[in-house]
Protein backbone atom coordinates (compact mmCIF):
# COMPACT_ATOMS: atom_id res chain seq x y z
CA UNK A 1 0.00 0.00 0.00
CA UNK A 2 1.13 3.55 -0.72
CA UNK A 3 0.09 6.34 1.61
CA UNK A 4 -0.39 9.81 0.19
CA UNK A 5 -0.85 12.80 2.49
CA UNK A 6 -1.59 16.11 0.81
CA UNK A 7 -0.56 19.15 2.82
CA UNK A 8 -3.24 21.84 2.88
CA UNK A 9 -1.34 24.29 5.08
CA UNK A 10 2.15 24.27 3.64
CA UNK A 11 4.37 22.61 6.24
CA UNK A 12 1.73 21.51 8.70
CA UNK A 13 1.59 17.91 7.47
CA UNK A 14 4.53 15.61 6.96
CA UNK A 15 5.32 12.98 4.39
CA UNK A 16 5.26 9.57 5.99
CA UNK A 17 7.37 6.86 4.36
CA UNK A 18 6.58 3.19 4.63
CA UNK A 19 7.56 -0.37 3.78
CA UNK A 20 11.12 -0.15 5.03
CA UNK A 21 12.33 2.17 2.33
CA UNK A 22 11.01 0.13 -0.56
CA UNK A 23 7.79 2.08 -1.10
CA UNK A 24 8.38 5.80 -1.34
CA UNK A 25 4.98 6.88 -2.49
CA UNK A 26 4.18 9.13 0.45
CA UNK A 27 4.10 12.88 0.49
CA UNK A 28 2.74 16.16 1.73
CA UNK A 29 2.16 17.47 -1.69
CA UNK A 30 5.81 16.58 -2.01
CA UNK A 31 5.87 13.56 -4.26
CA UNK A 32 8.85 13.46 -6.56
CA UNK A 33 7.18 12.04 -9.63
CA UNK A 34 9.15 11.34 -12.72
CA UNK A 35 6.47 9.36 -14.59
CA UNK A 36 4.31 12.37 -15.31
CA UNK A 37 2.61 11.31 -18.50
CA UNK A 38 -0.64 9.45 -18.12
CA UNK A 39 -0.54 7.43 -21.33
CA UNK A 40 0.59 3.84 -20.96
CA UNK A 41 0.16 2.61 -24.47
CA UNK A 42 1.86 2.13 -27.75
CA UNK A 43 2.81 4.33 -30.62
CA UNK A 44 6.08 6.02 -31.37
CA UNK A 45 4.62 9.47 -30.86
CA UNK A 46 8.02 11.14 -30.90
CA UNK A 47 11.37 10.37 -32.44
CA UNK A 48 10.04 7.96 -35.02
CA UNK A 49 6.69 9.36 -35.94
CA UNK A 50 5.54 11.69 -38.64
CA UNK A 51 3.00 13.59 -36.57
CA UNK A 52 2.71 17.33 -37.00
CA UNK A 53 4.14 19.54 -34.23
CA UNK A 54 0.66 20.17 -32.84
CA UNK A 55 -1.08 16.82 -33.34
CA UNK A 56 -4.12 16.97 -31.06
CA UNK A 57 -6.37 14.51 -32.79
CA UNK A 58 -6.70 10.80 -32.30
CA UNK A 59 -3.27 9.36 -32.97
CA UNK A 60 -2.98 5.73 -34.00
CA UNK A 61 0.75 5.21 -34.13
CA UNK A 62 2.11 2.05 -35.64
CA UNK A 63 5.07 1.76 -33.36
CA UNK A 64 5.07 0.24 -29.95
CA UNK A 65 5.66 2.48 -26.94
CA UNK A 66 5.13 3.35 -23.31
CA UNK A 67 4.78 6.96 -22.17
CA UNK A 68 8.09 7.80 -20.53
CA UNK A 69 6.46 10.06 -18.01
CA UNK A 70 8.31 12.74 -19.85
CA UNK A 71 6.23 12.79 -22.96
CA UNK A 72 8.23 10.34 -25.05
CA UNK A 73 6.28 7.33 -26.22
CA UNK A 74 8.84 4.58 -26.47
CA UNK A 75 8.62 0.93 -25.46
CA UNK A 76 5.66 -1.45 -25.76
CA UNK A 77 1.91 -1.47 -25.28
CA UNK A 78 -1.33 -1.40 -27.22
CA UNK A 79 -4.69 0.29 -27.10
CA UNK A 80 -6.41 3.44 -28.24
CA UNK A 81 -6.50 6.92 -26.89
CA UNK A 82 -6.04 10.60 -27.62
CA UNK A 83 -2.55 12.04 -28.07
CA UNK A 84 -2.65 15.68 -26.91
CA UNK A 85 1.11 16.04 -26.71
CA UNK A 86 3.38 17.35 -29.42
CA UNK A 87 4.76 14.91 -31.98
CA UNK A 88 8.15 16.32 -32.86
CA UNK A 89 9.87 13.38 -34.51
CA UNK A 90 10.44 12.76 -38.16
CA UNK A 91 10.51 9.50 -40.00
CA UNK A 92 8.16 6.61 -40.63
CA UNK A 93 6.16 4.79 -37.97
CA UNK A 94 6.84 1.07 -37.97
CA UNK A 95 5.29 -1.90 -36.24
CA UNK A 96 1.74 -2.16 -34.98
CA UNK A 97 -0.15 -0.80 -32.03
CA UNK A 98 -2.15 2.20 -30.89
CA UNK A 99 -1.89 4.64 -28.00
CA UNK A 100 -3.65 3.32 -24.90
CA UNK A 101 -3.94 6.51 -22.93
CA UNK A 102 -3.92 10.25 -22.95
CA UNK A 103 -0.50 11.80 -23.35
CA UNK A 104 -0.77 14.87 -21.16
CA UNK A 105 2.21 16.46 -22.83
CA UNK A 106 4.42 16.76 -19.75
CA UNK A 107 7.34 14.66 -20.81
CA UNK A 108 10.43 14.32 -22.90
CA UNK A 109 8.51 14.08 -26.17
CA UNK A 110 6.78 17.38 -25.44
CA UNK A 111 8.09 20.67 -26.73
CA UNK A 112 10.90 21.60 -24.30
CA UNK A 113 9.47 25.04 -23.60
CA UNK A 114 6.19 23.58 -22.26
CA UNK A 115 7.52 20.64 -20.21
CA UNK A 116 8.33 21.16 -16.52
CA UNK A 117 12.04 21.96 -16.48
CA UNK A 118 14.57 20.83 -13.92
CA UNK A 119 16.16 23.34 -11.55
CA UNK A 120 19.69 24.31 -12.63
CA UNK A 121 22.54 23.49 -10.24
CA UNK A 122 26.31 23.85 -10.03
CA UNK A 123 28.14 21.69 -7.47
CA UNK A 124 31.41 22.76 -5.84
CA UNK A 125 32.89 19.69 -4.14
CA UNK A 126 36.10 18.80 -2.32
CA UNK A 127 35.88 15.09 -3.14
CA UNK A 128 38.68 13.34 -1.30
CA UNK A 129 40.00 9.96 -0.22
CA UNK A 130 40.02 10.67 3.52
CA UNK A 131 36.49 12.07 4.04
CA UNK A 132 33.88 10.06 2.09
CA UNK A 133 30.74 12.14 2.64
CA UNK A 134 31.11 14.05 -0.66
CA UNK A 135 31.49 10.68 -2.39
CA UNK A 136 28.23 9.50 -0.79
CA UNK A 137 26.38 12.68 -1.74
CA UNK A 138 27.65 12.53 -5.33
CA UNK A 139 26.27 9.01 -5.73
CA UNK A 140 22.92 10.13 -4.38
CA UNK A 141 22.87 13.16 -6.67
CA UNK A 142 23.47 11.07 -9.79
CA UNK A 143 20.74 8.63 -8.80
CA UNK A 144 18.42 11.67 -8.69
CA UNK A 145 19.90 13.35 -11.77
CA UNK A 146 16.57 13.14 -13.59
CA UNK A 147 15.39 15.87 -11.20
CA UNK A 148 18.27 18.35 -11.58
CA UNK A 149 19.90 19.97 -14.56
CA UNK A 150 23.53 19.57 -13.54
CA UNK A 151 25.17 22.54 -15.23
CA UNK A 152 28.59 21.82 -13.76
CA UNK A 153 30.49 19.78 -11.19
CA UNK A 154 33.54 21.71 -10.02
CA UNK A 155 36.34 20.19 -7.98
CA UNK A 156 37.64 22.60 -5.37
CA UNK A 157 39.42 23.01 -2.07
CA UNK A 158 37.63 22.75 1.27
CA UNK A 159 38.10 21.05 4.61
CA UNK A 160 39.78 18.22 2.69
CA UNK A 161 42.28 20.32 0.73
CA UNK A 162 44.18 23.56 1.19
CA UNK A 163 45.18 23.15 -2.44
CA UNK A 164 43.08 21.18 -4.91
CA UNK A 165 44.46 17.88 -6.18
CA UNK A 166 43.20 17.55 -9.74
CA UNK A 167 44.49 14.03 -10.35
CA UNK A 168 43.01 12.53 -7.19
CA UNK A 169 39.75 14.45 -7.23
CA UNK A 170 39.01 14.01 -10.92
CA UNK A 171 39.88 10.33 -10.59
CA UNK A 172 37.27 9.87 -7.86
CA UNK A 173 34.64 11.75 -9.86
CA UNK A 174 35.39 9.76 -13.02
CA UNK A 175 34.97 6.49 -11.12
CA UNK A 176 31.55 7.59 -9.86
CA UNK A 177 30.45 8.63 -13.35
CA UNK A 178 31.66 5.29 -14.72
CA UNK A 179 29.56 3.47 -12.12
CA UNK A 180 26.61 5.64 -13.14
CA UNK A 181 27.24 4.57 -16.75
CA UNK A 182 27.02 0.90 -15.70
CA UNK A 183 23.80 1.39 -13.72
CA UNK A 184 22.11 3.83 -16.11
CA UNK A 185 20.24 1.20 -18.18
CA UNK A 186 18.40 0.13 -15.03
CA UNK A 187 17.67 3.72 -13.99
CA UNK A 188 16.28 4.48 -17.44
CA UNK A 189 13.72 1.70 -16.95
CA UNK A 190 12.32 3.65 -14.02
CA UNK A 191 11.29 6.47 -16.36
CA UNK A 192 10.89 4.36 -19.52
CA UNK A 193 13.55 6.58 -21.10
CA UNK A 194 15.44 5.68 -24.26
CA UNK A 195 18.33 7.75 -25.54
CA UNK A 196 19.84 11.05 -24.44
CA UNK A 197 18.66 13.48 -27.09
CA UNK A 198 18.13 16.31 -24.61
CA UNK A 199 21.59 16.48 -23.06
CA UNK A 200 22.25 19.84 -24.68
CA UNK A 201 18.70 21.17 -24.38
CA UNK A 202 16.82 22.60 -21.43
CA UNK A 203 16.20 19.35 -19.63
CA UNK A 204 12.71 18.41 -18.41
CA UNK A 205 12.01 16.72 -15.11
CA UNK A 206 12.26 12.96 -15.61
CA UNK A 207 15.25 13.02 -17.98
CA UNK A 208 18.46 11.22 -16.98
CA UNK A 209 21.53 12.80 -18.65
CA UNK A 210 24.19 10.67 -20.30
CA UNK A 211 27.50 9.98 -18.51
CA UNK A 212 29.22 11.74 -21.40
CA UNK A 213 27.25 14.87 -20.62
CA UNK A 214 28.18 14.76 -16.94
CA UNK A 215 31.86 14.30 -17.79
CA UNK A 216 31.66 17.21 -20.24
CA UNK A 217 30.52 19.59 -17.46
CA UNK A 218 33.07 18.34 -14.90
CA UNK A 219 35.94 20.78 -14.33
CA UNK A 220 38.30 22.31 -11.82
CA UNK A 221 37.34 25.31 -9.75
CA UNK A 222 39.70 27.47 -7.71
CA UNK A 223 42.85 25.60 -6.75
CA UNK A 224 43.68 27.45 -3.52
CA UNK A 225 41.80 28.10 -0.29
CA UNK A 226 41.38 31.38 1.57
CA UNK A 227 40.54 35.03 1.00
CA UNK A 228 44.15 35.99 0.28
CA UNK A 229 43.96 34.21 -3.09
CA UNK A 230 40.85 35.98 -4.41
CA UNK A 231 41.74 38.42 -7.17
CA UNK A 232 43.64 38.64 -10.43
CA UNK A 233 45.51 35.47 -11.25
CA UNK A 234 43.03 33.24 -9.41
CA UNK A 235 40.49 32.73 -12.21
CA UNK A 236 39.62 29.16 -13.13
CA UNK A 237 37.52 27.46 -15.75
CA UNK A 238 34.90 26.99 -13.05
CA UNK A 239 34.79 30.59 -11.79
CA UNK A 240 34.44 31.94 -15.33
CA UNK A 241 31.89 29.29 -16.30
CA UNK A 242 29.50 30.37 -13.54
CA UNK A 243 29.39 33.87 -15.07
CA UNK A 244 28.68 32.36 -18.48
CA UNK A 245 25.83 30.27 -17.05
CA UNK A 246 24.28 33.34 -15.44
CA UNK A 247 24.33 35.15 -18.78
CA UNK A 248 22.57 32.37 -20.70
CA UNK A 249 19.12 33.01 -22.14
CA UNK A 250 17.31 30.99 -19.49
CA UNK A 251 14.84 32.32 -16.95
CA UNK A 252 15.76 29.66 -14.40
CA UNK A 253 18.21 30.74 -11.69
CA UNK A 254 21.52 28.92 -11.25
CA UNK A 255 21.93 27.43 -7.77
CA UNK A 256 25.57 27.10 -6.72
CA UNK A 257 25.76 24.34 -4.11
CA UNK A 258 28.92 24.58 -2.03
CA UNK A 259 29.93 21.18 -0.63
CA UNK A 260 33.52 22.30 -0.03
CA UNK A 261 35.07 25.74 -0.05
CA UNK A 262 33.23 28.58 -1.75
CA UNK A 263 36.37 30.17 -3.15
CA UNK A 264 35.37 29.44 -6.76
CA UNK A 265 32.16 31.40 -6.22
CA UNK A 266 34.09 34.14 -4.39
CA UNK A 267 36.30 34.50 -7.48
CA UNK A 268 33.21 34.58 -9.71
CA UNK A 269 31.82 37.52 -7.74
CA UNK A 270 35.18 39.31 -7.78
CA UNK A 271 35.60 38.90 -11.54
CA UNK A 272 32.04 39.90 -12.38
CA UNK A 273 32.27 43.02 -10.22
CA UNK A 274 35.60 44.05 -11.75
CA UNK A 275 34.85 43.37 -15.40
CA UNK A 276 31.14 44.09 -15.87
CA UNK A 277 29.18 47.35 -15.84
CA UNK A 278 27.29 47.71 -12.58
CA UNK A 279 23.88 46.88 -14.04
CA UNK A 280 25.20 43.76 -15.76
CA UNK A 281 27.08 42.74 -12.61
CA UNK A 282 23.89 42.99 -10.57
CA UNK A 283 21.99 41.05 -13.24
CA UNK A 284 24.53 38.22 -13.02
CA UNK A 285 24.25 38.11 -9.23
CA UNK A 286 20.46 38.13 -9.36
CA UNK A 287 20.53 35.10 -11.65
CA UNK A 288 22.68 33.19 -9.15
CA UNK A 289 21.83 31.64 -5.79
CA UNK A 290 24.21 30.10 -3.29
CA UNK A 291 23.59 27.33 -0.74
CA UNK A 292 26.71 26.64 1.28
CA UNK A 293 27.26 23.74 3.65
CA UNK A 294 28.93 25.59 6.54
CA UNK A 295 32.06 27.62 5.62
CA UNK A 296 34.85 25.41 4.30
CA UNK A 297 37.10 28.09 2.85
CA UNK A 298 39.36 27.40 5.82
CA UNK A 299 40.72 24.47 7.79
CA UNK A 300 38.17 22.25 9.57
CA UNK A 301 39.64 23.46 12.90
CA UNK A 302 38.67 27.01 11.93
CA UNK A 303 42.16 28.18 10.99
CA UNK A 304 42.45 30.45 7.97
CA UNK A 305 40.62 33.45 6.55
CA UNK A 306 37.52 32.60 4.55
CA UNK A 307 36.33 34.57 1.54
CA UNK A 308 32.64 33.89 2.27
CA UNK A 309 32.08 37.08 4.25
CA UNK A 310 33.76 39.21 1.61
CA UNK A 311 31.69 37.53 -1.10
CA UNK A 312 28.49 38.45 0.72
CA UNK A 313 29.66 42.02 1.25
CA UNK A 314 30.48 42.41 -2.45
CA UNK A 315 27.18 40.93 -3.59
CA UNK A 316 24.85 42.37 -0.96
CA UNK A 317 21.14 42.02 -1.50
CA UNK A 318 21.62 41.03 -5.14
CA UNK A 319 22.70 37.46 -4.26
CA UNK A 320 20.41 35.08 -2.37
CA UNK A 321 22.80 33.44 0.12
CA UNK A 322 21.83 30.43 2.26
CA UNK A 323 24.40 29.51 4.92
CA UNK A 324 23.42 26.15 6.38
CA UNK A 325 24.62 25.13 9.82
CA UNK A 326 21.69 22.86 10.70
CA UNK A 327 20.49 20.47 7.98
CA UNK A 328 23.98 19.14 7.19
CA UNK A 329 24.67 18.36 10.83
CA UNK A 330 21.31 16.65 11.18
CA UNK A 331 21.93 14.59 8.05
CA UNK A 332 25.41 13.63 9.18
CA UNK A 333 24.24 12.48 12.59
CA UNK A 334 20.92 10.92 11.60
CA UNK A 335 22.54 8.92 8.84
CA UNK A 336 25.33 7.70 11.11
CA UNK A 337 22.77 6.63 13.70
CA UNK A 338 20.75 4.78 11.08
CA UNK A 339 23.73 3.32 9.21
CA UNK A 340 22.23 -0.17 9.10
CA UNK A 341 19.52 1.13 6.78
CA UNK A 342 22.22 2.37 4.39
CA UNK A 343 23.96 -1.00 4.56
CA UNK A 344 20.70 -2.74 3.71
CA UNK A 345 19.12 -0.44 1.13
CA UNK A 346 22.02 1.50 -0.43
CA UNK A 347 25.33 -0.38 -0.25
CA UNK A 348 25.73 -3.27 -2.68
CA UNK A 349 22.94 -2.01 -4.96
CA UNK A 350 24.44 -1.93 -8.43
CA UNK A 351 27.81 -0.39 -9.22
CA UNK A 352 26.96 2.86 -7.46
CA UNK A 353 25.87 1.05 -4.32
CA UNK A 354 28.94 -1.15 -4.55
CA UNK A 355 31.19 1.89 -4.21
CA UNK A 356 29.03 3.75 -1.67
CA UNK A 357 31.54 4.20 1.19
CA UNK A 358 30.98 3.79 4.90
CA UNK A 359 30.93 7.08 6.74
CA UNK A 360 33.86 8.37 8.72
CA UNK A 361 32.42 11.39 10.54
CA UNK A 362 28.87 11.55 9.22
CA UNK A 363 26.67 10.49 6.31
CA UNK A 364 26.08 12.65 3.24
CA UNK A 365 26.62 15.98 4.94
CA UNK A 366 26.27 17.79 1.60
CA UNK A 367 23.03 16.16 0.46
CA UNK A 368 20.72 18.81 2.03
CA UNK A 369 21.96 21.31 -0.57
CA UNK A 370 20.13 19.47 -3.35
CA UNK A 371 17.30 18.10 -1.22
CA UNK A 372 16.44 21.78 -0.74
CA UNK A 373 16.14 22.11 -4.53
CA UNK A 374 14.29 18.85 -5.18
CA UNK A 375 11.14 19.66 -7.21
CA UNK A 376 8.65 17.94 -4.96
CA UNK A 377 6.12 20.76 -4.58
CA UNK A 378 6.88 21.31 -0.90
CA UNK A 379 8.77 24.59 -1.16
CA UNK A 380 9.72 27.41 -3.49
CA UNK A 381 13.54 27.52 -3.26
CA UNK A 382 13.48 31.28 -3.83
CA UNK A 383 11.68 31.63 -0.49
CA UNK A 384 14.03 30.06 2.10
CA UNK A 385 11.49 30.65 4.87
CA UNK A 386 9.41 27.75 3.54
CA UNK A 387 10.24 24.38 5.03
CA UNK A 388 11.96 21.89 2.76
CA UNK A 389 13.75 18.56 2.75
CA UNK A 390 16.97 20.59 2.99
CA UNK A 391 16.25 22.88 5.90
CA UNK A 392 14.20 25.90 6.91
CA UNK A 393 15.74 29.36 7.07
CA UNK A 394 15.15 32.88 8.30
CA UNK A 395 16.44 36.14 6.87
CA UNK A 396 19.32 37.88 8.59
CA UNK A 397 19.35 40.96 6.38
CA UNK A 398 20.85 41.76 2.99
CA UNK A 399 19.50 38.50 1.54
CA UNK A 400 21.51 36.32 3.93
CA UNK A 401 19.58 33.30 5.23
CA UNK A 402 20.51 31.09 8.16
CA UNK A 403 18.74 28.18 9.91
CA UNK A 404 15.41 28.89 11.57
CA UNK A 405 14.52 27.45 14.96
CA UNK A 406 12.20 24.94 13.26
CA UNK A 407 15.05 23.38 11.25
CA UNK A 408 15.56 20.38 13.52
CA UNK A 409 11.90 19.42 13.84
CA UNK A 410 11.19 19.71 10.12
CA UNK A 411 14.31 17.75 9.26
CA UNK A 412 13.18 14.91 11.54
CA UNK A 413 9.78 15.02 9.90
CA UNK A 414 10.98 14.76 6.32
CA UNK A 415 14.10 12.59 6.65
CA UNK A 416 12.24 9.23 6.41
CA UNK A 417 10.50 10.22 3.16
CA UNK A 418 13.73 11.54 1.64
CA UNK A 419 15.64 8.38 2.57
CA UNK A 420 12.92 6.05 1.33
CA UNK A 421 12.88 7.91 -1.97
CA UNK A 422 16.62 7.24 -2.26
CA UNK A 423 16.24 3.59 -1.24
CA UNK A 424 13.55 2.96 -3.85
CA UNK A 425 15.75 4.42 -6.56
CA UNK A 426 18.61 2.17 -5.47
CA UNK A 427 16.29 -0.81 -5.99
CA UNK A 428 15.99 0.34 -9.60
CA UNK A 429 19.78 0.67 -9.78
CA UNK A 430 20.18 -2.92 -8.61
CA UNK A 431 17.30 -4.67 -10.34
CA UNK A 432 15.87 -2.44 -13.03
CA UNK A 433 12.59 -2.57 -11.09
CA UNK A 434 11.16 -1.04 -7.96
CA UNK A 435 8.63 1.37 -6.56
CA UNK A 436 7.75 4.70 -8.16
CA UNK A 437 6.14 7.78 -6.66
CA UNK A 438 2.41 8.34 -7.08
CA UNK A 439 1.37 11.11 -9.44
CA UNK A 440 -0.30 13.93 -7.57
CA UNK A 441 -3.15 15.61 -9.39
CA UNK A 442 -4.23 18.64 -7.37
CA UNK A 443 -7.17 20.67 -8.64
CA UNK A 444 -6.56 19.21 -12.08
CA UNK A 445 -2.83 20.05 -12.17
CA UNK A 446 -0.70 16.96 -12.61
CA UNK A 447 2.74 16.54 -11.08
CA UNK A 448 4.17 18.00 -7.86
CA UNK A 449 6.89 20.12 -9.40
CA UNK A 450 6.27 23.49 -7.83
CA UNK A 451 4.31 25.21 -5.09
CA UNK A 452 0.72 26.01 -6.02
CA UNK A 453 0.03 29.60 -5.03
CA UNK A 454 -3.40 30.93 -4.17
CA UNK A 455 -4.11 34.66 -4.27
CA UNK A 456 -7.46 34.59 -2.47
CA UNK A 457 -7.74 36.98 0.51
CA UNK A 458 -7.37 35.65 4.04
CA UNK A 459 -10.50 33.98 5.35
CA UNK A 460 -11.64 32.79 1.93
CA UNK A 461 -12.66 29.13 1.70
CA UNK A 462 -10.81 27.19 -0.97
CA UNK A 463 -11.09 23.63 -2.22
CA UNK A 464 -8.09 21.38 -2.71
CA UNK A 465 -9.06 18.26 -4.65
CA UNK A 466 -6.46 15.51 -5.07
CA UNK A 467 -8.94 12.75 -5.84
CA UNK A 468 -7.57 12.23 -9.36
CA UNK A 469 -4.14 11.29 -7.98
CA UNK A 470 -2.96 7.88 -9.13
CA UNK A 471 -0.08 5.45 -8.69
CA UNK A 472 1.89 4.29 -11.77
CA UNK A 473 2.52 0.91 -10.07
CA UNK A 474 -1.20 0.51 -9.30
CA UNK A 475 -0.51 0.58 -5.54
CA UNK A 476 -3.41 1.60 -3.33
CA UNK A 477 -3.38 5.23 -2.23
CA UNK A 478 -4.69 6.48 1.09
CA UNK A 479 -5.61 10.17 1.41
Amino acid sequence: MSVLLVSVMGCTDSSDANNGGTDTSTATGTEVNTDIGSGTGSGTGNGAGTGAPEDTGTDTDTGSSIDTGSGVTTGTGTGTGTDTGADTGTGTDTGTGTDTGTDTGTGIGEEPDTAPLKPRIVVLTDLSTWEPDDHESMIRLLVHSDLFEIEAIMLTTGYSYGEADEGTQMGILDSIIDAYRTDLPNLLKRNDQTGHDLDDAKQPVGYFPSPEYIKSVSMMGSLTRGIEHIGDGNDSKGSNYIIDLAKEDDDRPVWVQVWGGGNTMCQTVYRAQKDLPEAEYHAVLEKLRIYTITDQDKNYTGEGNSCHGQMHERAGEHLLFIHDECAWKKHNGTGAGAWNTYKEHIQGHGSLGGMYPKFKYGVEGDTPSFLYMLPNGLNDPDDPSQCSWGGTYEGKGNNMWKPAGSCNSYFDRFYPAAFNNFAARMDWVADGAGNRNPVIVLNGEEGAHHVIKNQEPAGTSITLDASATYDPDNDNLTF
